[in-house]
């Protein structure tokens, strides 16, 4: 999906980048939580294990945790919400600035096998790796 000249003008246009990613892999392929996942999202109180899991599969697809909830496409919601057998959510229960979001992202972050860099991984030779705060396992 190429995007042309009828979305020359458009200020928000992370929106259509992530759209194309959609269109290029499997919605459900993206979406969907392993047991693994769900046994990790389990772990929360049910108020926030569907945010847990937005934030875990946001992370998987874009690389980066949504910074608010425009960041996130509804159907997206919608879709993890029925795996887990909970309704979707009021946007306004959950703040991506808040301190216990900052906790989430980084236990998404060790769940997925990453973990801060020590001395002596920075001290490796590529110079890519002196340059990153976590490795991956």
């Amino acid at each position: 999906m190429t995007l042309n000249a009828p979305f020359a003008g458009v200020e928000n246009w992370g929106i259509f980048e992530r759209c194309s990613v959609l269109a290029e892999q499997s919605f459900i392929e993206q979406w969907s939580l392993t047991f693994d996942d769900l046994e990790f999202v389990n772990g929360y109180r049910k108020t926030m294990r569907i945010w847990v899991a937005i934030q875990l599969k946001f992370f998987c697809l874009y690389g980066y945790f949504p910074t608010d909830h425009s960041d996130i496409i509804i159907d997206c919601t919608a879709y993890l919400a029925g795996q887990m057998g909970c309704s979707v959510p009021d946007q306004s229960e959950y703040h991506f600035k808040a301190r216990a979001t900052r906790h989430h992202n980084q236990d998404v972050l060790r769940h997925l096998g990453f973990r801060r860099a020590t001395d002596r991984d920075k001290a490796a030779d590529s110079p890519l790796d002196k340059h990153c705060v976590y490795y991956h396992r």
